[in-house]
């Protein structure tokens, strides 16, 4: 369960992280396609008014000289046909209105173009009136807003299929290395045993679990060791526990012969050691050098304090009046 909330916990971070990037990265494209797009889109507008201007107020110089209105309404309604174009008018010498084709409203975005109208009636050319035209960029707009949207769709599609193929990438690069991962920490937390990680590759995870299955291989050897090396020492420690066991039952039964041997001797029998100090005696010598009944001579009792306590209570009938002479 931990291994699944860990590999989802990293899912999510990634998604987090990956979503907005591509669909940032996709949008950014498409936006600046689409910008360059438009700008095209209104360069040519220009260039085609521009041109359809110039060819109508040469077309209408006939017309306008000889003020054949029938024609030039033909001319107006003409160019009004056009999308693009959503008022046409002819101006006169004086500047007047002669003649006009309204198609709407323009609005503040309109695009308002102009031209005069020349005539060569053998003396040079003049100029006989105007032609305006007002044009509108919407249908460039429309064109734009429908490629957004198209835009729009494909970025999804295309930002949900990069978030699938990522995501089939996660899960085959990490996902599934970090999974195995885990399942082994876990069995081992378990308590049962160790268990190798599978996974062959050489890249940086490929390298942490190769890691990871040589500590677990280094950590059992070091087990196995610990347990030879304890089980070893406990056997040394049953021998020695033995040995001295042994050695204390025959201390003990040698001792108790030593003590039944002088416990037969008549006369009062101690042993000292190289640092004067009692080791054994018999009940006899108690009995001869102890100055009270219930006094006990005990092992470790330094031979000067045994036998000043013998003459300072008057056991010692040499000592009488030379104490310290016969104590030394």
């Amino acid at each position: 369960t931990m291994g699944k909330d860990r590999q989802q916990s990293i899912r999510g971070k990634f998604l987090r992280v990956t979503i907005p990037l591509i669909f940032l990265t996709v949008i950014g494209v498409f936006s600046v396609v689409e910008l360059m797009t438009h700008r095209n889109a209104l360069d040519r507008l220009h260039t085609t008014l521009d041109g359809m201007v110039v060819t109508q107020s040469a077309a209408l110089a006939t017309p306008l000289w000889n003020l054949d209105y029938d024609q030039i309404q033909l001319s107006l309604e003409a160019v009004a046909a056009n999308r693009e174009i959503i008022a046409a008018r002819i101006y006169g010498e004086d500047g007047s209105v002669m003649l006009e084709v309204v198609a709407e409203e323009p609005g503040d975005d309109g695009i308002l173009l102009q031209r005069d109208v020349v005539h060569d009636a053998g003396a040079g050319l003049k100029v006989i009136g105007k032609l305006e035209l007002i044009a509108t960029p919407r249908h460039v707009w429309e064109q734009t807003r429908l490629r957004l949207l198209i835009a729009a769709i494909i970025a999804i599609l295309a930002v949900s299929m990069e978030v699938a193929a990522a995501l089939f990438a996660l899960k085959r690069i990490v996902t599934q290395p970090l999974g195995r991962l885990l399942t082994s920490i876990n069995t081992f937390k378990s308590g049962q045993g160790r268990a190798r990680v599978e996974w062959d590759s050489s890249d940086e995870l490929g390298q942490v679990i190769s890691a990871f299955n040589d500590m677990q291989d280094r950590q059992a050897a070091y087990e196995t060791e610990l347990r030879d090396a304890r089980d070893t020492l406990e056997k040394r420690v049953e021998e020695r526990t033995a040995e001295l066991l042994s050695a204390t039952n025959e201390a003990t039964r040698a001792r108790g012969q030593l003590t039944a041997a002088i416990e037969t001797i008549s006369e009062g029998f101690s042993l000292y050691d190289k640092d004067d100090r009692l080791v054994i005696c018999n009940s006899r010598y108690q009995e001869l050098l102890r100055p009270e009944v219930d006094a006990d001579i005990e092992p470790g009792m330094l031979f000067e304090t045994i036998v000043r306590n013998a003459a300072d209570t008057g056991l010692i009938a040499d000592a009488d009046d030379r104490r310290e002479a016969w104590i030394a």
